[in-house]
């Protein structure tokens, strides 16, 4: 049974126009994730300066104080103790941006899901 040349025209229109529509919609889905990740990033910067500048400026005058009102044969143990205390604060703060960057996951992870679930929909149609 063959189709006139007509019609396999027009399958071949429809194929390319859905085609179009296909890769339009996910190139406006991978700029719409880029400018939200591009944001995202970019408030974290500016809050992640702000917040180190902050906590300079506390933690400097926190640990002067400290060593200040003890007294003179044991500011050498103060001054350790401060400085682990800063060393934890530390460790801490490391663990926690890891923690979030790991549940935030990747750049484009929403696009590569939606390519992956194109490529299942076409091979399950091609079979």
């Amino acid at each position: 049974m063959s189709d006139s040349p007509e019609a396999w025209w027009d399958r071949l229109q429809r194929i390319v126009a859905n085609l179009l529509a296909l890769v339009r919609t996910r190139l406006d889905l991978v700029a719409v994730e880029t400018e939200v990740f591009v944001s995202g990033v970019i408030e974290e910067l500016v809050l992640g300066v702000f917040a180190v500048l902050l906590a300079t400026l506390a933690l400097a005058f926190l640990g002067l104080g400290v060593i200040v009102a003890v007294a003179e044969a044991h500011r050498p143990w103060a001054f350790g103790g401060v400085g682990l205390v800063y060393f934890g604060c530390l460790w801490g703060c490391l663990w926690w941006t890891r923690r979030r960057r790991r549940l935030r996951g990747g750049w484009l992870r929403l696009t590569q899901a939606e390519l992956q679930a194109d490529i299942r929909a076409l091979e399950r149609e091609a079979s």
